[in-house]
């Protein structure tokens, strides 16, 4: 069941945060060189080689998804709470 923070949590990648990231040349070119070594790595191996470095990727995809929804709830805890102590 999806809650009203992962419903804010999905509206923030759809709209914001990717759009964010376009902006952001460090961003770009990490992902540029990593797409670069992935596609290299990928024509040095054989068939078992490509289909571990698939499984590996989709891994390190489900790790960094986490460590995002975590970082974006300890965000939002942090907004909430200035936001408390700015009414205060």
């Amino acid at each position: 069941m999806e809650t009203p923070l992962d419903s804010l949590y999905q509206f923030f990648q759809e709209k914001r945060f990717w759009f964010a990231l376009q902006g952001d040349l460090e961003y770009q070119q990490c992902a540029q060189a990593a797409r670069a070594r992935e596609h290299a790595l990928r024509a040095a191996l054989d068939e078992e080689g490509r289909r571990l470095l698939d499984a590996m990727l989709e891994e390190e995809t489900l790790e960094q998804s986490a460590a995002e929804r975590v970082l974006f709830r300890s965000a939002f805890a942090l907004c909430r709470e200035l936001d408390r102590q700015a009414g205060a």
